[in-house]
């Protein structure tokens, strides 16, 4: 368990000045800087591109040349991209050269319009399916919607969804299909930027079962003509897709121009502009190494893009869907983003549950900032290689094993030792008897060489510590961040708020037999859920409690006396015992330094008084002296 001490020391922030762009002045109508895509870009002050790399760091560019920081945008027929993934009927010829339409529901598997998903059924309903077709003379992926057919100009991702994007005017607009790659499916992304609607549910949200009416845009009408340039990839995705930020201006049609020195995520994103490193000719102290910088600040150069939410700068009155500051510059990673970046609402893309789990993708920083052991200085480098890995989400070493986990939980002394796992020379653990419930099982278990059997991998240390909660392209394809156990028994106790989410027992192919209602365990039915009871009948004794900050405020304003009471509320806390349980509260940084009232209890209060970024950590301890941990960040305005 990390002492409060030494989590106090790791979250100091470093007074490191990282503002990597400078600005040139905006011109509204030069289409070399970005704005019309495919134009070369002018590079922002002091880069000078990832091929100047590749003559003294070859190994790791040819890695990185192939991972997903580097293939996150790429137009379809790049040969370094990915290309066209989509193939639904396995036929070995690309979706769109296949010519099929979506939303047919009658067709049968292996037919022109086979698609594998429902979800576009109101679109055929409505005579207006997305058709899919190549354009032989042009060499061009198209998709049709109505009398309007759009040439796919960009592909975006590929690995667990790809995304299809068209040119019009001077920005890219994601057309409103997603192909999943893991299932062979195709998905409805963001109908309401190219649909007409009945609005259900009030929310200017396309939502699956809500009647289509037809297409958005008629001939002679697109996103700027219809005064919908916000719907544009420069507004929503850009910076988290390209390197060199450097500049973001709307010109006369609202259409808004994001500067930048290269596509994807090369080089220069992580390691800053290379100009000095280049001229000096390599060295240390040339150019900024991620690994020289604080968990803190690590943390925030990843989670400047793994975060869900939107810029406080707004442009033609919208936000950005990535940090900007409100003065209108690029992120600082020595600065607070919660300076340039609001997340996005836990209603909205995070389950009610006392870790406040994802239920989106795109949140692992989010979700990694609150857990033990980003309080202990561990980093996301020591998990990932941002240069790309064979591994399963580019990790260092393959976690479907364990080796991942044991390199530090393994005896070496990096981190707590599992208890009684039998570890092989390989790093395999065969048998974590003594660590799963219940203690005298001897079924969860992980054998590599056999996948064929659930009950015999049930033992992998990400299943039970990392499940899958989140959606990128289906239903729980993303895992948590906060290594945090999520108990049947909350699952059971609080049915009517967590229905829909999985928890560290019935999540993917464990006890897939619970259920009353069908053969798999459906996190939706009501009726699994009920099935729990048998679980939360066995107790969980000795086991550790969970500490939760879920409802504290995370975003208030200095009342008219200048002041607040903030409520530090630990009360959604619990121990799967049901042991009593003790509170101390934490104040690990902030502008100011005010006196915690009641830290003991289970909900105290703080009197506030300076506006800034306050970070407060709840331990709660059972009558075994098991302690979590759980914090929570918290950003006070000026009236």
């Amino acid at each position: 368990m990390i002492s409060i001490k030494k989590l106090m020391a790791v979250v100091l922030i470093a007074g490191l000045a990282l503002c990597w762009a400078a600005c040139s002045p905006p011109d509204d109508d030069d289409d070399d800087k970005n704005g019309n895509p495919g134009k070369d870009p002018v590079r922002a002050a002091g880069f000078v591109g990832s091929a100047k790399c590749v003559d003294c760091h070859s190994a790791v560019h040819s890695t990185w040349m192939e991972s997903r920081h580097n293939n996150s945008v790429a137009s379809p027929d790049d040969p370094q991209g990915p290309g066209i993934v989509a193939d639904s009927n396995y036929d070995g010829t690309d979706d769109f050269r296949a010519g099929i339409f979506l939303g047919d529901t009658s067709v049968v598997p292996g037919g022109p319009s086979y698609n594998n998903s429902e979800e576009f059924s109101p679109m055929f309903v409505a005579g207006v399916p997305p058709v899919l077709d190549y354009d032989q003379d042009r060499q061009v992926p198209t998709v049709t919607i109505g009398a309007l057919t759009y040439d796919v100009d960009y592909v975006v991702g590929g690995k667990w969804r790809q995304l299809y994007a068209t040119v019009i005017g001077k920005n890219w607009y994601v057309l409103p299909l997603q192909y999943n790659p893991d299932s062979n499916e195709w998905s409805v992304f963001k109908a309401e930027n190219w649909y007409q609607f009945t609005d259900g549910d009030g929310d200017a949200e396309y939502d699956a079962g809500e009647t289509v009416t037809g297409p958005l845009y008629d001939a002679g009408q697109d996103p700027v003509s219809e005064n919908r340039t916000a719907d544009s990839w420069q507004q929503n995705c850009a910076g988290c897709h390209v390197t060199g930020l450097s500049e973001v201006e709307s010109n006369s049609k609202d259409e808004v121009i994001v500067h930048y020195s290269e596509l994807n995520i090369t080089c220069e994103a992580c390691h800053g502009p290379g100009k000095n490193h280049v001229d000096l000719g390599g060295g240390e102290g040339t150019i900024l190494h991620p690994d020289d910088l604080n968990t803190y600040m690590l943390g925030n150069l990843c989670g400047r893009c793994h975060t869900r939410g939107e810029s406080r700068f707004k442009i033609n009155g919208q936000p950005l869907g990535w940090p900007w500051s409100e003065e209108g510059g690029p992120y600082n990673i020595a600065e607070p983003m919660e300076d340039y970046y609001i997340e996005a609402p836990d209603e909205e893309d995070r389950w009610a549950d006392a870790a406040r789990t994802p239920r989106m993708d795109q949140q692992q920083y989010t979700d990694f900032k609150t857990s033990e052991k980003f309080a202990a200085g561990v980093r996301c480098s020591d998990c990932h290689n941002p240069h790309g890995s064979e591994n399963p989400a580019a990790t260092l070493l393959d976690p479907e094993n364990n080796r991942l986990c044991l390199s530090c939980h393994g005896g070496n002394g990096r981190g707590d030792t599992l208890p009684g796992a039998s570890v092989d020379g390989d790093g395999y653990v065969y048998n974590i008897k003594g660590h799963t419930f219940p203690v005298s099982s001897t079924t969860h278990m992980v054998d590599p060489e056999d996948k064929t059997k659930p009950y015999l991998n049930s033992g992998k240390c990400i299943e039970c510590h990392m499940p899958l909660t989140a959606k990128a392209s289906n239903k729980y394809d993303i895992r948590t961040h906060h290594f945090k156990l999520l108990w049947p028994q909350e699952s059971y106790e609080r049915q009517a708020e967590l229905l829909g989410r999985p928890n560290s027992c019935m999540t993917g192919e464990c006890h897939s037999d619970l259920s009353t209602a069908s053969n798999k365990w459906d996190p939706e039915d009501p009726n699994d859920l009920i099935s729990a009871t048998w679980m939360v009948s066995w107790g969980w004794p000795g086991l550790p409690p969970v500490a939760s900050t879920l409802k504290t405020e995370t975003q208030v304003s200095l009342q008219s006396g200048n002041s607040i009471s903030l409520t530090l509320d630990g009360t959604a806390s619990f121990d799967p015992a049901g042991e009593a349980l003790t509170y101390q509260w934490y104040l690990l940084t902030g502008p100011d330094n005010p006196a915690i009232n009641s830290p003991t209890s289970e909900s105290a209060s703080v009197n506030i008084k300076i506006p800034g970024v306050y970070l407060f950590a709840i331990e709660v301890t059972d009558t075994n002296t098991n302690v979590a941990l759980d914090i929570v960040e918290t950003k006070v305005t000026a009236p």
